[in-house]
């Protein structure tokens, strides 16, 4: 048993998601194997294996999606550190460095996250010569060489 298209496009949202689990572990307790699960529903044993083992430990709150963000983030600069370079903002980031001896990638980093990227403002290029000079080329037709 394939899955069908309107299944496919349900697997973009997170009810659709959690419904097609729990056909994984419906078809499971029907026929009680996880190799004729995964055969029935074109899946693979480990996947059909996963989602009951979920659906066992913590029922039907299992079959949702995790967060894949990390727990820790052992490499972070403390918060101390941070509220000191927040406390000098206004400064450009290359003067940050003698003050407190760190890195601008890191200065830049955290006052990226904790005031937003901020947008410059581009100069416009100055254009030095013209493309062409005034009054040539206006006799000859266009995609004509020049000469």
């Amino acid at each position: 048993m394939a899955l069908r298209l309107t299944e496919a496009y349900q697997l973009t949202h997170q009810e659709g998601k959690v419904n097609l689990r729990l056909k994984i572990v419906h078809t499971w307790q029907e026929c009680g194997s996880l190799r004729e699960t995964a055969r029935r529903l074109s899946i693979s044993r480990n996947t059909a294996r996963k989602w009951v083992r979920r659906y066992r430990k913590q029922g039907e709150a299992g079959l949702v999606d995790r967060s894949r963000r990390p727990h820790t983030s052992p490499r972070r600069t403390p918060k101390e550190v941070e509220e000191k370079v927040l406390s000098l903002t206004g400064l450009g980031r290359k003067t940050y460095r003698p003050r407190l001896e760190l890195p601008e990638g890191t200065v830049r980093h955290i006052l990226r996250r904790h005031l937003g990227k901020v947008k410059r403002r581009r100069k416009k290029r100055k254009t030095f010569y013209p493309a062409r000079p005034q009054g040539e080329g206006e006799d000859r037709p266009p995609g004509y060489p020049a000469r």
